[in-house]
Order: structure tokens, then C-alpha cells, then sequence
């Protein structure tokens, strides 16, 4: 079984792998569009995290991770309750290209349709949702700068992203 990561998972996977590779999805964007009451924000000041979203000609680029056959349950089971908790994502089993072949990967789509789901936000809006959040697993900018790293490091640069990054002042700590 492959797992695609396209945000958190990139740095911080918590599930065992035989290997990770950079992968590419096509057909979806990588977006900070999901609001999140948990983890990186609260009820009073709700945090901002990625989701992966429909795009026509969109080509996300992330990393594949190779689970042995015996671990997929445990995996599975592990990214649904990761995941799924709060029902703005979806589990989808889509087709990513990784190296020279293309493989099929779970991963998780968040509805665009749901009210936590904004997809209108400036980089600008964002840095301030994102400069106040703060949650169980800490700061909602060191989630992003976390992320930003981690994608970094493995080729990955999106205006968007960069863009929030500017706006967070994130670039001048890395």
C-alpha cells in the first residue's frame, strides 16, 4: 500500500514505511483552506491547515510512502483516526506517479463544500488567522513553518505557500 502526504505528513508521518518518495498527484491542489479547532487552533481562535482540493490541471507534488502489506490495516486505521475526525476530509484512493510508475495511494481530501472548508482566503487573511491560532499540538506558524520546510526540502515551492510564509515572517527564521 502507498500513502500520499501532500502537508503534515511530509514532516511528520507517526506510521511506520518501508520507503518515501517524492510523488505527484494530478487533478488537486494543496491549499491552507481547512479551519482546525484541535490540533493548531481552538474554538475562540480557529487555526488554519493544509487540504488537499480539486483542481483542474492541478499537480500537487509530496511523498509517497511504501507500507508493507502486513502494517496497511494498522496504517489505515491509524491515518483514518488522524484524518477523519472531524469530517471536512475524505478518504480517497487515488493515482500517484511516483518515480518511473504510477501507483494507487490513500489519501485525504478535504470537501470543498464544507463550512470549514475556505478556499477564498488571501495570504494575507491567512497570516492572520494563522499568527493568532494555537492548539493541543502547539503554534498554527509552526505548522505552517514545519510544513513549508518539509516541502522544501523535497523540491517543493508554491506561490501560495510562499506567499504565507512572506506574510508570517517565517522566511527570515529558517
Amino acid at each position: 500500500m502507498w500513502v500520499f502526504g501532500f502537508g503534515s505528513l511530509v514532516w511528520n508521518p507517526g506510521f511506520p514505511y518501508e520507503e518515501a518518495q517524492v510523488a505527484t498527484l494530478r487533478g488537486f491542489a494543496r491549499r491552507f483552506c481547512v479551519y482546525t479547532h484541535d490540533h493548531r487552533g481552538t474554538w475562540e481562535h480557529p487555526g488554519l491547515v493544509l487540504g488537499l482540493v480539486p483542481a483542474e490541471g492541478g499537480v500537487c507534488r509530496g511523498l509517497g510512502f511504501r507500507v508493507a502489506p502486513e502494517r496497511e490495516a494498522e496504517v489505515q486505521d491509524y491515518l483514518d483516526r488522524r484524518e477523519l475526525g472531524d469530517s471536512v476530509y475524505e478518504r480517497a484512493w487515488l493515482t500517484v506517479s511516483v518515480a518511473d510508475r504510477e501507483e494507487t495511494a490513500l489519501t485525504y481530501v478535504a470537501n470543498p463544500h464544507h463550512p470549514r472548508c475556505r478556499l477564498d482566503l488571501s495570504a494575507s487573511q491567512a497570516a492572520t488567522i494563522v499568527r493568532r491560532a494555537r492548539g493541543r499540538s502547539g503554534p498554527n506558524t509552526e505548522y505552517v513553518a514545519r510544513t513549508w520546510e518539509g516541502l522544501r526540502a523535497i523540491g517543493v515551492r508554491e506561490a501560495h505557500l510562499e506567499d504565507l510564509v512572506e506574510h508570517l515572517g517565517l522566511r527570515e527564521r529558517a
